[in-house]
């Protein structure tokens, strides 16, 4: 009879793990890829940065109101409201530009401001255009108080195509609040 073969021995075996040529094909492969992202990022930034930098001086260019324009919007509107209403309700100002009197929706802006910058407590002055069935006009709002307490409508002078000029009588002062 035959003996029993004997207990062949295999050689030891690493527990599941790469060799030391995937663990480097992996490193160079994510040297390779941090570099190529680096090299993308400073492509962009190289080409980006000049660009949003000629953006920035045009804006500048441009200038602007200052960082508090939504204030000055805010209390000038109330200027403008006060004295739309009064110049359109003014019989003389009816008389010449018939009725219905809107103002210009097709302007810029409801209306234009004479400064630029921080209100003047002491003199603001606005302009804006009005419509009528017999033509146009533009109002001119001289106001004290903007920004610092209730506003006092000092004129409103209604100047037509002609350029003959209606003084229209202030509204009484009002007193502005944001909440």
């Amino acid at each position: 009879m035959n003996a029993p073969d004997p207990v062949r021995q295999q050689p030891p075996q690493s527990p599941g793990g790469l060799s030391g040529g995937g663990v480097a094909a992996i490193a160079i492969v994510a040297l390779l890829g941090s570099l190529t992202c680096a090299g993308v990022c400073a492509g962009v930034v190289y080409l980006a940065v000049p660009q949003a930098q000629s953006a920035l001086q045009k804006a500048k260019a441009v200038s602007g109101p200052p960082a508090n324009d939504w204030w000055v919007s805010r209390v000038l509107s109330e200027v403008y409201t006060a004295a739309l209403d009064t110049a359109v309700a003014d019989k003389a100002v009816i008389e010449r530009l018939g009725e219905p009197i809107e103002t210009d929706v097709a302007a810029e802006d409801l209306f234009r401001r004479k400064r630029t910058g921080n209100l003047d407590p002491s003199s603001e002055t606005i302009e804006f255009q009005i419509l009528g069935p017999k033509g146009t006009a533009v109002v001119t709002v001289d106001v004290a108080g903007a920004g610092a307490g209730p506003l006092i409508v000092r004129s409103i002078q209604v100047t037509f195509s002609d350029e003959s000029v209606i003084e229209v009588t202030p509204p009484p002062a009002r007193d502005v609040k944001v909440r």
